[in-house]
């Protein structure tokens, strides 16, 4: 008997096979001193003080393979499918605030690529930007994102930064930059 969902599960994997490597990237990132650092601890650190949830550009069903095949640990996850448009367009991060039951303010966009850190900020959410020195291989240039609420070199060094805090919110004095 021939399975009828064979075709689809096949595409599905395919699909993941294609972007597991770029999209998970950050889950062990190998240094040039061949020290692995772990993703899921500084997550689960996150996790412990606050509620995360990843957005994406992905579609649903990507996130949901994803989530299915990659031990992703995020509470929740959100596709920007849902806002019509893509980051980092503001309404992107409003559309998750709103998901999420918090004013933009009280929401914090962690990531790495100071694109998505601005669009973020257009929206009023409070940003981190996390160094990811070897995304892009030994030697590729550096990157930072000065405007950031937050820059840190891991998700460990975020979690003990906002260690205390209230859901979201980052204490420093105007005009400073941690």
């Amino acid at each position: 008997m021939v399975d009828p969902h064979r075709r689809t599960k096949r595409l599905r994997e395919a699909r993941l096979e294609r972007v597991h490597p770029r999209e998970l990237s950050t889950a062990r990132l190998a240094r040039s001193d061949g020290y692995t650092l772990s993703w899921w601890s500084g997550l689960d650190a996150l996790r412990r003080q606050r509620v995360t949830a990843a957005l994406s550009n992905a579609h649903v069903a990507l996130l949901v393979d994803l989530a299915r095949h990659a031990d992703l640990r995020f509470d929740c996850r959100l596709s920007a499918e849902v806002a019509q448009v893509y980051k980092p367009a503001p309404e992107v991060y409003q559309t998750a605030a709103r998901l999420l039951g918090v004013e933009p303010a009280a929401l914090m966009l962690v990531a790495a690529h100071p694109l998505d850190l601005r669009g973020a900020r257009a929206a009023g959410l409070q940003t981190a930007f996390v160094d990811r020195p070897l995304e892009y291989g030994l030697g590729s240039a550096a990157r930072d994102d000065p405007e950031a609420d937050q820059s840190v070199g891991d998700l460990h060094e975020l979690a003990e930064r906002l260690a205390g805090g209230t859901y979201g919110a980052v204490s420093r004095p105007p005009g400073s930059r941690s």
